[in-house]
C-alpha cells in the first residue's frame, strides 16, 4: 500500500473493515474526477461559496481514505472560500488540483493492490485445498533395507497395496540402488553385517542428493538409549521389531504425508513469492507510468529505459567491468528500480512539465529539484520495504541520474565514481532513449545522430568505459532499438 495514504488512519474511519475501506476507495475515485471539474468551474465563475462546499467534502473524504496532506489543503481552501478570499483561492488552486489528482491516482493504486491481494488470498486457499487433497492421496516408493528376508517379505505384504516397495538385503546394495534412484522413504535396519544402519545413514548425509530422503529405522532394540541415538543420527522415526502391521502402516503413511505436505508447501510459498514479487514490480511500473504521463510521454519510455539499462548492465558484466559489484542480483535490482528514476516529477507543476517551449531559469531550477524529491519520496514511502538494498538503489537512481562524469550535473555535482554505479548506467540508457524517441514537443533523432551525440559526451556526461560498451556494437544496438520500438 502506498505511503501517501495513511491506511491506519483510514481504517479507524472505516471501522477497521477492509470491505468498507474498499467501498470508500471506489466511491472516492469515482467522485474525485467530478470534483476536479467542479473546482475548475467554480474558480472560473468566482463562485466561492460552491468552491468552499466542494473543498469541505474533499476535506472529509480525503481524511477517510488517509490522504491527510490533501485534507489539510482542502481545509485551508474551505476557509478561504467561506471568507470569499478570492486571491488566496486563486493562489492555491493549482496546488489543490494537483494534490487532488495525486490522491485520486493513489486511491486507484490502493484499490488495485487490494484486488490483487484478494486474488492472492484466494489462490492460497485453492493451493491449500490441493495440498490437503494430496496429503490424503499420498503414495510413493519405499526402499526397505534389511538383511532378514522374512522382514523384507513382511514389509512388502504390509505396505505394497499402497506403495511401491523395493527390498534390498545390505547397506552396500542400498547405496548402489540410490546412485540412480531416489525413493520417497527409506526403512533402514539398524543391525546388519558389514555396514550397519548408522553407517548407511552417515553415507546418506554426505550426499546432497540423498540427505533429504526421510529415514525410519527398523530395530528390535527399543531402549531409550537406542531411540535417542536414532533421532540424533537424523531419523524421522523408528519401527520396532517384530513388526505390527497397523503401526508400520500408520508410521510410514504419516512420514510420507508430512513430506508431501512440506514439499507442496514449499512449492506454494515459492509460487506466492513470485506472484508478490510480480505485484511489487507492477506497482513500481504503474508509479513510473503515472509520472511519465504527466509530462507528455508514455509508459513506453520507462520500459525502453529498463531494457537499455539491462542491455548495458549485462554488457558490462560480461566484460568483467566492476565484477565485484555487477552481479545478477545488482542487475535485477537496477532494472526494477529504473522505472522510478523520474518519480520526483510528481511534485513538479504541470505548467512546467508540459511547457512546449524552453524553460526559464526559475522553471529549470524547479525542474531540477525532481531528483531530490524523487529520493525523498522513495525513502519516505518505502519505509516498510524490508529489502533495503533495493530501496537504496531506487533512491540513488532517482537522485543521481542527472549527475555528470565531469562533475557538472545536478543536484550534488558529483563526479566520476562518486556517482553510484546504478545511476551512471541508467543515465546512459535514459539519455539515449530521450534522444531517439519521438515526444509531443520534438521528433526523435536518427540512430546515427543519437549515437554521435552520446559519443560527444564521452568523459563529460558519461563514464567513458560504460559508454564504449553501450555504443561499441552499433549493429547490435540498432537491432535492439528496432525490436523495442
Amino acid at each position: 500500500m502506498s505511503g501517501y495514504l495513511n491506511k491506519k488512519i483510514a481504517m479507524k474511519y472505516c471501522g477497521n473493515s477492509e470491505k468498507i475501506y474498499e467501498d470508500v476507495l471506489k466511491s472516492y475515485t469515482e467522485q474525485g474526477y467530478k470534483y476536479l471539474d467542479e473546482l475548475a468551474d467554480y474558480i472560473e465563475m468566482n463562485n466561492w461559496n460552491r468552491y468552499a462546499i466542494v473543498a469541505h467534502a474533499l476535506k472529509n473524504a480525503s481524511k477517510t481514505i488517509g490522504a491527510l496532506k490533501l485534507s489539510d489543503i482542502a481545509l485551508d481552501m474551505e476557509m478561504a472560500g467561506k471568507t470569499e478570499d478570492g486571491a488566496h483561492l486563486r493562489a492555491g488552486h493549482q496546488l489543490f488540483m494537483e494534490e487532488l489528482l495525486v490522491s485520486i491516482h493513489e486511491a486507484e493504486n490502493a484499490l488495485e493492490t487490494l484486488n490483487k491481494e484478494a486474488e492472492l488470498k484466494e489462490s492460497v486457499v485453492r493451493e491449500t485445498k490441493k495440498i490437503v487433497k494430496k496429503v490424503h492421496d499420498t503414495n510413493g516408493t519405499i526402499l526397505v533395507v534389511d538383511d532378514d528376508s522374512t522382514n523384507l517379505t513382511l514389509a512388502h505384504s504390509f505396505l505394497s497395496q499402497e506403495f511401491k516397495i523395493i527390498g534390498v538385503k545390505s547397506g552396500k546394495v542400498a547405496l548402489r540402488y540410490l546412485q540412480k534412484n531416489t525413493p520417497d522413504l527409506i526403512l533402514l535396519d539398524l543391525m546388519m553385517p558389514e555396514m550397519d544402519g548408522f553407517q548407511v545413514m552417515e553415507k546418506l548425509k554426505e550426499d546432497y542428493r540423498l540427505e533429504a530422503i526421510p529415514v525410519i529405522f527398523l530395530t528390535a532394540d527399543r531402549s531409550a538409549e537406542t531411540e535417542e541415538k536414532c533421532f540424533l543420527a537424523g531419523a524421522m522415526d523408528y519401527i520396532g521389531k517384530p513388526f505390527v502391521p497397523a503401526v508400520m502402516h500408520q508410521r510410514v503413511r504419516r512420514i510420507l504425508e508430512l513430506e508431501s505436505y512440506k514439499h507442496n508447501l514449499e512449492k506454494m510459498v515459492a509460487e506466492q513469492l513470485q506472484k508478490i514479487t510480480q505485484l511489487q514490480t507492477d506497482i513500481i511500473i504503474s508509479m513510473g507510468n503515472l509520472v511519465e504521463s504527466r509530462d507528455g510521454t508514455t509508459g513506453e519510455h520507462i520500459k525502453r529505459t529498463a531494457i537499455y539499462t539491462e542491455y548495458l548492465s549485462k554488457k558490462a558484466q560480461k566484460s568483467g567491468l566492476y565484477s565485484d559489484v555487477l552481479n545478477d542480483e545488482f542487475i535485477n535490482y537496477l532494472c526494477k528500480a529504473a522505472p522510478l528514476h523520474d518519480i520526483g516529477k510528481i511534485s513538479v507543476s504541470d505548467l512546467i512539465l508540459q511547457k512546449p517551449g524552453k524553460l526559464d531559469n526559475n522553471e529549470y531550477s524547479r525542474m531540477k529539484l525532481h531528483t531530490v524529491e524523487g529520493d525523498r519520496i522513495i525513502r519516505r514511502n518505502m519505509l516498510n520495504v524490508t529489502d533495503r538494498r533495493f530501496v537504496q538503489m531506487a533512491a540513488d537512481v532517482a537522485r543521481y541520474h542527472h549527475e555528470k562524469w565531469n562533475g557538472k550535473g545536478y543536484p550534488d555535482r558529483l563526479m566520476e565514481d562518486q556517482i553510484p554505479l546504478s545511476a551512471r548506467i541508467l543515465a546512459i540508457a535514459d539519455v539515449f532513449d530521450a534522444l531517439i524517441a519521438k515526444r509531443p514537443y520534438k521528433d526523435g533523432f536518427p540512430f546515427e545522430k543519437a549515437v554521435a551525440i552520446m559519443v560527444e559526451e564521452r568523459g563529460k556526461s558519461f563514464e567513458p568505459e560504460l559508454l564504449d560498451l553501450f555504443v561499441g556494437n552499433e549493429e547490435e544496438l540498432r537491432e535492439l532499438v528496432k525490436k523495442i520500438n
